[in-house]
C-alpha cells in the first residue's frame, strides 16, 4: 500500500529546494545586472556630458554699455571757389590730402578774344588740407571758433539749415565752390543731442574726458560744454585724434561710453556658488573640479573674475548644472 503522506513530503520538499535555486539563481542575476549597470553607467556618463555640456576657454576680453548719440561735426574748413565760369575738370579726389599750391581743378572757359576758343584756367589750393565734395552751407558759418562762442541751442538751430551738396559739377559759375580743404591736423568739435527716458547720460564738467565711437572706431574727447533739460542733454566736445573718416561728414551718429568692464570675463550664468562662495566648474584633466573665483565686477549678465587657478586658456563649463564635481568627461 502506497504511502501518500510520504510521497507529498518527498514533493514538497523537490519545490522548496527548486524555489530556492530560482531565488539565488534571481539574485545572482539581479547581482550581475546591477555590476553591468553600473559600469555601463560609469562608461556612458562621460560621453554623454561630453555631448550635453557647453565649455568654453577664459579670456580677457571687454564689454560696454553705451549711449546712442546723434552728432554735428565743426571743423577747420575752406572752401575752393571757382575763379572763372565755366567746364570743370577735377583733378583730385575726396580723401586726398594735398599740400599747398596744388592744382586741384581746370576750368575751360569761351575765350573772349578768340571766338569759338576755349581758355583753360588752373585751380589751385590755397592751404594744405584733406579734399572733400561734402559742400553743405555750413563752412563759413559754423567754425570751430564760433562754436565755442555759441550757446548749445543757437548750433541746434543752424542745424536745421543744413543742406548737403555732393553731385559732381560738370559746369560751374564764377565764385561757386568747387571742393572744400578740411584741415585734418587740427582738432574737431562734435555737438552731441541725447534725449530719451534713460536720460540724462550724466552730468558732464567742462574738461572732463569722455569716449566715443564712430562706427567701429573709439575715440577719446574733451567737454567744452554740457547742459542737462528733463529728459534732453546736449554737449560739446573736442576731439584731436580721431577716425579720418569723420572729416567727410556733418552729421554722424556716435555711441557715448557709459559703462566699461575689462578682465577675464565670464557669463554670470557660470558661476556655481558653494557655502554661498562664487567659483566656476573648470576641466581639468578630464575631470570636472570647482574652482572659487572672485567677482570684480558685472555687466551686461558679464562677469570679471580673478582666481589663482583660473587663467586664459583655462577651459570652464557654461552649464554647470548639468555636470557634478568630480565628474569625467571625454
Amino acid at each position: 500500500m502506497v504511502d501518500w503522506e510520504w510521497e507529498k513530503s518527498v514533493r514538497r520538499n523537490k519545490i522548496k529546494r527548486r524555489k530556492k535555486r530560482l531565488l539565488l539563481s534571481a539574485c545572482i542575476i539581479l547581482l550581475l545586472l546591477s555590476i553591468v549597470v553600473w559600469t555601463a553607467t560609469g562608461l556612458t556618463r562621460p560621453l554623454v556630458l561630453s555631448l550635453l555640456i557647453d565649455a568654453d576657454s577664459a579670456r580677457n576680453s571687454t564689454v560696454t554699455e553705451t549711449v546712442l548719440s546723434s552728432g554735428l561735426l565743426i571743423k577747420e574748413e575752406l572752401l575752393v571757389r571757382a575763379p572763372v565760369g565755366g567746364k570743370i575738370t577735377l583733378l583730385v579726389k575726396e580723401g586726398d590730402r594735398i599740400p599747398a599750391g596744388t592744382v586741384v581743378a581746370k576750368i575751360s572757359s569761351i575765350n573772349l578774344s578768340s571766338p569759338g576758343g576755349t581758355a583753360d584756367t588752373v585751380v589751385y589750393a590755397p592751404k594744405a588740407g584733406t579734399v572733400c565734395m561734402h559742400i553743405d552751407g555750413l563752412e563759413g558759418v559754423l567754425t570751430p571758433a564760433a562754436a565755442d562762442e555759441l550757446e548749445l541751442s543757437q548750433i541746434d538751430t543752424i542745424r536745421t539749415n543744413l543742406t548737403i551738396h555732393t553731385e559732381k559739377q560738370r559746369a560751374v559759375e564764377k565764385s561757386q565752390p568747387i571742393i572744400k580743404l578740411v584741415d585734418n591736423l587740427e582738432p574737431i568739435i562734435i555737438y552731441l543731442e541725447l534725449s530719451g527716458p534713460k536720460m540724462p547720460y550724466k552730468r558732464l564738467k567742462k574738461g572732463e574726458k569722455i569716449k566715443l565711437k564712430y562706427q567701429d572706431s573709439w575715440f577719446t574727447a574733451r567737454v567744452l560744454k554740457s547742459k542737462i533739460q528733463k529728459q534732453h542733454q546736449w554737449i560739446l566736445v573736442t576731439a584731436k585724434d580721431y577716425p579720418n573718416e569723420i572729416i567727410h561728414v556733418r552729421n554722424a551718429n556716435f555711441e557715448i561710453l557709459k559703462k566699461e568692464l575689462s578682465g577675464l570675463l565670464i557669463p554670470q550664468r557660470a558661476l556655481v556658488y558653494k557655502d554661498n562662495k562664487p567659483g566656476l566648474y573648470k576641466i581639468y584633466q578630464r575631470k570636472i573640479v570647482w574652482v572659487p573665483v572672485e567677482i570684480q565686477g558685472t555687466l551686461k549678465n558679464q562677469v570679471a573674475v580673478k582666481s589663482k587657478e583660473l587663467s586664459t586658456g583655462v577651459r570652464y563649463i557654461l552649464n554647470p548644472q548639468l555636470v557634478r564635481e568630480g565628474d569625467l568627461i571625454f
